[in-house]
């Protein structure tokens, strides 16, 4: 099956940014071209009599920053096309990107902000993640941000944004237009805070789907030190469904917390609760997948055209070494669609990992996440995945690496456990990072 998304915006805006960058001050260039081979005992993660696949691998990840005198941005992304040799499914292309510009038209008063995040979720949230239950969606945004500085340490700061979700197969596509007005005071050279009014008008393409306008009011208080950040959002938000249905309204609360508790460990702590959608459900979803045998990270997200309640906590330690590093983290998220709540579910996550670095070009690194989640409906999944990772440097350039996993899920629907091992091999070409001035 071609996969082919059906998108009005993809990443044409991010192209179009790339093109319109002034003369380059700095640029960071980081890529590297894989190709290789995996072997797994089930493909499609059936509960029993698993399919034996072995899949051909070709791909790719760049990683490419920009800092001008008048835009900055990065651009993420990671590309790997799979052939099915035994053709359990059919040959596939998954791309991941997030791209983010910000260009200053007006020094310091009027900037242009394009954003794009490109990537997969499930097409049923209720079953394993395999090439036949995952699509690709597309967050593409862009818009102004106008500042206007009353003296030293007071703003009054205007952004507004329009936003497109575009999904694969699923008929939930929709775009919003939004705008936030803030009053800032900085207190100090470290320390700000701001009042924040804000609102969002989402628009469903088809008919059927109710749309619905977010509104919030929210305190935010940003600290930086040398040896810690905080960033604190307080307030309320509702959702507007006009005639259709009753308004909800809630609490917001957003807090990311950094310390560096020595020289080398440092402690995350993390706290939200908001009215939210799938499509910004999404984009959170990235930075916080982990990913499988053959590197994508599909979001344990599913189209869904309704408002929803998202509340989560997260703690993490992590330690780095002159030879590696260790970390371990614990996240619980609690999903509650207003209306439509067949997806509703709460999950604990606890992951860990040691990774490290040996004489003669060995690399080693072990990790292992454990995810409970217990659905609306009584329903009860245990998703287990450890993954040891070997990797030799042959030369400057060319790494050879080894993945070995082990997956499962202990679920009280039988029809959706399954256990899968898989072993992935590929040889890494990996450039040193180019770095350009002007």
């Amino acid at each position: 099956m071609n996969r082919t998304i059906k998108t009005k915006t993809l990443a044409a805006g991010l192209i179009l940014a790339m093109a319109s960058l002034p003369a380059v001050s700095e640029t960071t260039l980081d890529y590297q071209l894989e190709t290789g081979v995996a072997h797994t005992n089930n493909i499609n993660r059936g509960p029993v009599d698993g399919a034996d696949e072995t899949v051909g691998i070709i791909g790719g990840e760049l990683d490419w920053t920009v800092d001008t005198r008048r835009a900055d941005g990065l651009i993420d992304a990671t590309l790997e096309h799979r052939i099915f040799s035994n053709d359990t499914n059919d040959d596939e292309t998954l791309l991941s990107l997030n791209g983010e510009f910000d260009f200053e038209l007006i020094d310091r008063l009027l900037s242009w902000q394009v954003t794009d995040n490109f990537g997969q979720v499930l097409q049923d949230v209720f079953a394993p993640d395999n090439p036949q239950n995952r699509e690709n969606v597309n967050v593409f945004s862009t818009g102004p941000v106008v500042s206007l500085p009353l003296n030293s340490t007071n703003q009054i700061q205007f952004v507004a944004a329009y936003r497109d979700v575009s999904f694969e197969e699923s008929p939930q596509d929709n775009d919003s237009l939004s705008g936030q007005l803030s009053y800032q005071r900085s207190i100090s050279e470290t320390r700000t805070i701001s009042l924040n009014l804000s609102s969002q008008a989402l628009d469903f393409d088809r008919a059927i789907d109710p749309d619905f306008d977010r509104h919030s009011a929210t305190v935010s208080f940003n600290s930086r030190t040398s040896r810690s950040n905080l960033e604190i959002e307080v307030g309320s938000n509702t959702v507007d469904f006009g005639s259709d249905r009753e308004e909800s309204d809630g609490a917001l609360f957003r807090l990311n917390f950094t310390r560096n508790l020595t020289s080398r460990l440092s402690l995350t702590l993390g706290a939200d609760q908001e009215l939210s959608d799938t499509g910004q459900l999404f984009g959170q979803f990235l930075n916080t997948r982990t990913p499988n045998l053959f590197g994508e990270n599909t979001a344990d997200v599913e189209a869904e055209a309704d408002a929803l309640e998202q509340r989560g906590a997260n703690i993490g330690l992590s330690a780095q070494q002159r030879n590696g590093s260790v970390f371990a983290n614990i996240r619980y998220l609690d999903v509650d669609f207003q209306s439509s709540d067949d997806q509703d579910r709460e999950g604990l996550t606890f992951s860990a990992g040691i990774n490290r670095e040996f004489a003669g070009g060995w690399r080693v690194g072990l990790n292992a996440n454990l995810n409970a989640q217990d659905f609306v409906d009584g329903r009860e999944d245990d998703n287990l995945l450890v993954s040891l990772n070997v990797t030799r440097q042959l030369t400057r350039t060319l790494a050879l690496d080894a993945r070995l996993t082990h997956t499962e899920r202990d679920s009280t629907d039988t029809l959706f456990s399954f256990d899968e091992d898989a072993l992935r091999v590929t040889l890494l070409w990996q450039p040193q990072r180019t770095r350009s001035r002007r």
